[in-house]
Order: structure tokens, then C-alpha cells, then sequence
């Protein structure tokens, strides 16, 4: 890594490909979701930098699922696509 705020021929231990997300989120000063893989390489930082920044967290936004009304089916052709595209994803035979 270089740029602004990283260390230079810093050793980072244990880095794992998910823990890029969530540094660069941070190195652009931006919050971070709560609920993100990873974490912030904060060896790889300058101490400035990290005095100068606090990482931030946001939590995300609730996942509303469409529920079915009361009654609802699906179409011939709703059914015949569903299970097409089940079968694509190897769900179904």
C-alpha cells in the first residue's frame, strides 16, 4: 500500500483479501457498515492519520422481503420461470 496515511514498508500480519474494503472505505473517510467482513489494516497506518480520523460505523439499512397476500399464487408461466431459474442455479434437477 502508499498514499496518504500509510506507513511506509509497514508489515501487516494476518491481512485477509476482505480487510481491503474496509480500509480503503476508511482511508477515504468514509463510515463503514456495521456489519462488514473484514477490518481496517490499522498497522499499515500512520499514527497520524489514525489520531486524525476515527473509523466510523453506520448500520444498515433493514432488508424489507415482499410478503405474500393472503390467496396469492403464482402465474403458470411465474412457476415454469421460477423453477427455470432454480435449475439454473442447480437447485433443482
Amino acid at each position: 500500500m502508499s498514499g496518504r496515511g500509510v506507513r511506509k514498508g509497514a508489515l501487516v500480519k494476518d491481512a485477509r483479501i476482505v480487510d481491503i474494503t474496509p480500509t480503503v472505505l476508511y482511508l477515504l473517510g468514509l463510515p463503514l457498515s456495521a456489519d462488514l467482513d473484514g477490518r481496517v489494516l490499522t498497522e499499515a497506518l500512520t499514527e497520524s492519520f489514525l489520531q486524525q480520523s476515527t473509523i466510523q460505523y453506520r448500520t444498515a439499512p433493514p432488508v424489507e422481503i415482499a410478503q405474500p397476500q393472503a390467496g396469492e399464487t403464482y402465474s403458470e408461466d411465474e412457476a415454469q420461470e421460477i423453477a427455470e431459474r432454480l435449475r439454473m442455479l442447480g437447485y433443482l434437477d
